[in-house]
């Protein structure tokens, strides 16, 4: 199992998709049933590279699998045995990190379908996990994506219009407190106006 691993990063650093994710399944055959950590990022990795492949029912059916897997390791105690020493608390929280991913991909995969109801559910499920997992940076990288493509399927441009005041009582935290906020916001309504060809308002 850990040489199919190894192999599949090889050939993932080499640009070989199929080739890894042969190597990737093989691994997820040879560990199946067992408390394996590794489980979780091969689970992830398949689901990304179905995804970049437009795949979406295959990244789907990837993500399904990687979700419960990667909730099993958020509990410090998963992880005795397995981190060193002291680090349980630590790794139990890098693995909520990696269930938030999950989310954002199993919202990416919502997106690609075109159902977007399920995005903004997922993605909201994906910050509130990275928020638990401390992971301040996925917060800023879903919310502004997220921002993006709420203010984007707007069609009346009313939530564009007053998009300042409402997303910023919206935001979490770690996302106001970002210096350039304001600025950013400002930037991402003027480009969606000129997108509109409003470029007086823009």
């Amino acid at each position: 199992a850990s040489l199919h691993l190894s192999l599949a990063m090889a050939r993932y650093r080499l640009g070989q998709g199929p080739r890894c994710a042969d190597h990737l399944q093989a691994y997820l055959g040879l560990t199946q049933g067992q408390r394996d950590p590794q489980r979780a990022m091969a689970l992830q990795l398949l689901a990304r590279m179905a995804l970049d492949a437009g795949r979406p029912d295959l990244a789907r059916e990837h993500v399904a699998a990687l979700e419960p897997e990667a909730l099993s390791w958020t509990d410090a105690a998963a992880w005795q045995g397995w981190a060193p020493e002291g680090q349980e608390a630590a790794a139990a929280l890098a693995a909520g990190r990696q269930v938030a991913a999950a989310l954002a991909m199993h919202a990416d995969v919502a997106l690609v379908e075109g159902d977007r109801a399920a995005y903004f559910r997922m993605i909201d499920e994906a910050i509130r996990h990275a928020e638990a997992a401390g992971a301040h940076d996925d917060v800023r990288v879903f919310w502004w994506a997220c921002t993006q493509y709420e203010l984007i399927w707007d069609s009346t441009g009313q939530r564009l219009d007053a998009a300042d005041a409402a997303l910023r009582a919206a935001a979490a935290a770690v996302v106001r407190s970002q210096p350039d906020f304001a600025w950013r916001l400002l930037q991402l309504r003027a480009h969606i106006w000129t997108n509109r060809g409003r470029r007086d308002t823009a």
